[in-house]
């Protein structure tokens, strides 16, 4: 869009250092009718950022021409910062769960219970906003416990249905695009699942299914707003918890047949249905719908796999092909990104031995094999100007690919 004596040709500059460190030491083991796994988990992470959007070109007072703008904003040092902070993060948990096989019922039931204690420390500084010093801070501290609880029962040797109840959260935190350093609250979630496990027919058939419900609270909704500054152009975020309970509800279908002693075929299948209450928006103080993006009402998969010897190798053949609804782009904007159909093709010769003892696998592969082409993320434009732009998925690849395995 010509605008007379208007800045354009948005250029997205940042500087990103990050360093992190985590250790986790488990222990494994079983005693009398009961199997374990206790562990430790330590994580320590440092962050800082700065962004710059400067526009490259200006143009003159009809429109008719543009002249290239000095480029020192673009040059580190002579940047005019949109953002710059600082963060730090450290994670601390112990974790255990058992499951237990009591001497009833033919050894049929099993409890399985477990638990995780974590302690969650973050703290940052927003130190510059549009290129002027700020001092915005944040710090939180949470501790808290997250239990898990199991029950499963063996139907017959080659049948297992289960109950489970589970409790979990994300961190909470503060973004950088905010311009007031705006922190937010964990998001918590109690989850309740029932399923059936299954291997029939000499294990030539497996059946699964899963219906779950989650109910979480605090859920954590990214706004935006695009504002042009001087010669820069600013994305501002502030993420709010949602008010009231988000309700999650899905089934998961999986299954495999074994057709002959070379043939495998499989096939998956989930529904999920999300609803989040409306939220308010910090940038105009409406309350609108918000959704759960990326997130496919209905999503499918089918594969076959072929194995048969070949020479002194093997030889394999995979095919697979997925299926997924249209989803939600961004938390709060209606608009969609595109239904996928995708499929994916290999074929190896593996386990060729050589002479130093390791053996030889070589694939061709194919992603994307029919080359289908659909938008995977699409935004609103800058200021709705020029309407919606959108990210396109992977054309058609083809790769060629050898591993010695020792």
């Amino acid at each position: 869009v010509v605008g007379p004596n208007g800045n354009f040709s948005r250029y997205s500059l940042a500087g990103f250092w990050q360093h992190q460190f985590s250790q986790e030491f488990q222990a494994v083991g079983s005693f009398d009718r009961v199997d374990y796994v206790a562990g430790l988990y330590y994580f320590k992470e440092t962050v800082s950022d700065d962004a710059a959007t400067p526009s490259t070109n200006t143009w003159n007072a009809d429109g008719t021409g543009y002249t290239i703008r000095d480029p020192r904003p673009t040059i580190r040092g002579f940047r005019s910062i949109d953002r710059a902070s600082t963060a730090h993060a450290e994670s601390k948990a112990v974790y255990g769960q058992a499951t237990w096989t009591p001497a009833v019922l033919d050894d049929a039931l099993h409890l399985t219970v477990g638990g995780r204690y974590t302690w969650d420390d973050k703290d940052g500084v927003l130190y510059m906003v549009n290129n002027a010093p700020t001092n915005f801070t944040f710090d939180s501290s949470v501790n808290r416990f997250d239990p898990l609880v199991t029950l499963a029962y063996d139907l017959n040797s080659d049948v297992n249905v289960y109950a489970k109840y589970s409790t979990g959260y994300r961190a909470g935190g503060a973004s950088s695009r905010s311009l007031t350093y705006r922190s937010f609250d964990p998001e918590e979630v109690e989850a309740y699942e029932i399923g059936l496990k299954s291997d029939l027919f000499d294990n030539r058939v497996r059946l699964n299914a899963a219906v779950y419900a989650m109910d979480r609270t605090d859920s954590q909704i990214d706004f935006s707003l695009v504002t042009v500054t001087g010669a820069s152009t600013r994305n501002t975020l502030e993420t709010i918890n949602a008010p009231g309970t988000t309700k999650i509800r899905g089934v998961e279908l999986e299954g495999a047949f074994q057709v002959t002693e070379n043939l495998r075929l499989s096939a998956s299948y989930a529904y999920t249905d999300a609803q989040i209450p409306d939220t308010v928006n910090p940038f105009n103080g409406v309350s609108q719908k918000v959704f759960i993006a990326f997130t496919p009402p209905n999503a499918a998969s089918v594969a076959a796999d072929w194995e048969s010897p070949f020479m002194s190798g093997v030889f394999r053949a995979h095919i697979d092909a997925n299926y997924a609804d249209a989803t939600q782009a961004f938390d709060q904007f209606e608009l969609k990104n595109d239904q996928s159909f995708i499929v994916n093709a290999r074929l190896a010769v593996a386990e060729i031995p050589t002479a130093a003892g390791a053996d030889l696998e070589v694939a061709l592969w194919a992603r994307n094999l029919l080359d289908e082409e659909y938008v995977y993320r699409r935004d609103p434009s800058n200021r709705n100007t020029l309407g919606d732009y959108g990210n396109f998925n992977a054309p058609r690849t083809f790769g060629l690919q050898a591993t010695v395995r020792y």
